[in-house]
């Protein structure tokens, strides 16, 4: 994408099926993400996320902040700005026993701004490069406008 920005070959695939379970030892599971493509439009960055499995209550939000993470990374790389942040789902679910956070959820009403994150300059060669401190310049520009609500409680994986 650097070399050519229209390009819409920006594809990455995840899962390989020979060493993840077809002609392999069958794993208990392959990747949720198996594909997400990349293409910028407009000086804008957009990604397209195709989930093959999805845990709506304990995945979803860890996965949503994930990617819009990543995407700003390379989007700085890149040099353009982020665009818009597509989710596609296979088998989107929410556990039985998650049904009562799920409602307690449904059920808030809370009004809080936009979180605005402002990435240290060089993200990507920093995180090539481990540099640990990013990590916590990043965590310490998210804490500051973190207002959490009430837990909704313990939710046990399934697995």
């Amino acid at each position: 994408m650097e070399k050519d920005p229209s390009s819409r070959q920006g594809v990455v695939v995840t899962w390989d099926p020979n060493s993840d379970g077809l002609d392999s030892p069958p794993k208990k599971n392959v990747p949720c993400v198996p594909i997400w493509t990349a293409n910028i439009v407009g000086g804008e960055l957009h990604l397209h996320f195709l989930f093959r499995s999805q845990d709506v209550m304990l995945g979803l939000p860890h996965d949503i902040a994930d990617f819009a993470l990543l995407q700003m990374i390379l989007a700085q790389r890149l040099g353009v700005k982020p665009g818009l942040l597509h989710y596609s789902g296979s088998n989107v679910h929410i556990y039985e026993n998650h049904f009562k956070q799920a409602e307690e959820l449904l059920n808030r009403h809370h009004e809080h701004p936009p979180v605005q994150l402002v990435l240290p300059e060089n993200t990507l060669a920093r995180a090539e490069q481990k540099d640990e401190s990013l990590v916590l310049e990043i965590v310490e520009q998210l804490s500051s406008q973190y207002r959490p609500l009430p837990s909704l409680g313990k939710m046990p994986i399934a697995l």
